[in-house]
């Protein structure tokens, strides 16, 4: 069975596993609570990426957005900023710093 998992880390939360149409309904079942100002989302454990992934990755930030909290995705794979830049959503990775904040 395919999964993916949103872990707790010190500075945020972290994606680890394949991100595709076959585990969004999972991840999209874990939405977190999203509290504070800002909220770091480490990609760099995911795996491989489809447009149902992006599309979570979305939908999280709107929802961080809409509970005053902005999700920051960081460490983005080569697969998901490729797929990422066809789709024409750039934006969401603007302030990728190659990093996870406070670790570098």
């Amino acid at each position: 069975m395919v999964s993916i998992d949103l872990v707790q880390t010190d500075a945020g939360l972290a994606l680890r596993g394949d991100l595709t149409v076959d585990t969004v309904n999972d991840a999209f079942r874990t939405t977190p609570a999203f509290s504070g100002k800002e909220c770091a989302l480490d990609l760099a454990a995911v795996g491989n990426t489809d447009s149902a992934g992006v599309a979570l990755l979305v939908f999280w930030m709107q929802e961080a957005t809409r509970r005053n909290c902005r999700l920051r995705p960081c460490n983005a794979p080569d697969q998901m900023k490729s797929l990422i830049r066809i789709l024409g959503l750039t934006e969401l990775l603007a302030q990728d710093s190659r990093g996870v904040p406070g670790q570098g």
